[in-house]
């Protein structure tokens, strides 16, 4: 991943998206592909046990996860 910021001055690993899977907000940097499939760590986790038959026990997934409001301002969402 990048460390270099863009134009708007983020840091693409920190860029806020919304997950395709779920609609939850989740940084770019931290989405993660299974299954062929780009994911949020919830949807991430969710399939691993899916697929698994197993409960994910790690805790690499865990850490902060952007908020609607930190995505409004990224966004320029008037009110935000």
């Amino acid at each position: 991943m990048s460390d270099i910021p863009n134009m708007k001055g983020f840091h693409e690993d920190k860029k806020i998206v919304i997950c395709k899977h779920c609609g939850k907000y989740e940084y770019w940097g931290k989405m993660i592909w299974l299954s062929g499939k780009c994911m949020c760590r919830d949807c991430y986790k969710a399939e691993w046990e899916s697929n698994s038959g197993k409960v994910y026990i790690w805790n690499d997934l865990d850490g902060d996860k952007p908020t609607r409001k930190e995505y409004e301002v990224q966004e320029g969402v008037e009110n935000a």
